[in-house]
């Protein structure tokens, strides 16, 4: 009855974790969440964090962004965007989350 709220959730990139199993990890998770958001009352599912920290920094901590520290988007940015679009049939600019 109480509804669930998944809070900063992610997969940071870095050494031996690359940008693709980002993208495909992000798309495993929503894929669980959605199927399992009715049975658990999932109510919010928030992607923790949108810009890396330090896209140079050695410690995978600071690098848990869907874009880097430029803004320079990931895969992971493109599969959240598409996932956005989906869910509120949006069209999207061509080349963006496809």
């Amino acid at each position: 009855r109480i509804p669930i709220h998944i809070a900063e959730n992610g997969w940071p990139t870095g050494r031996g974790r690359s940008e693709l199993a980002q993208a495909r990890i992000l798309k495993a998770m929503v894929r669980s969440v959605v199927r399992a958001r009715r049975r658990l009352n999932i109510s919010d599912h928030r992607w923790f964090d949108l810009r890396d920290g330090n896209s140079s920094d050695p410690n995978f901590e600071g690098r848990y962004g869907l874009t880097d520290d430029r803004y320079r988007p990931k895969p992971a940015f493109a599969a959240f965007m598409g996932r956005i679009a989906r869910q509120h049939r949006l069209t999207l600019p061509r080349g963006r989350g496809r």
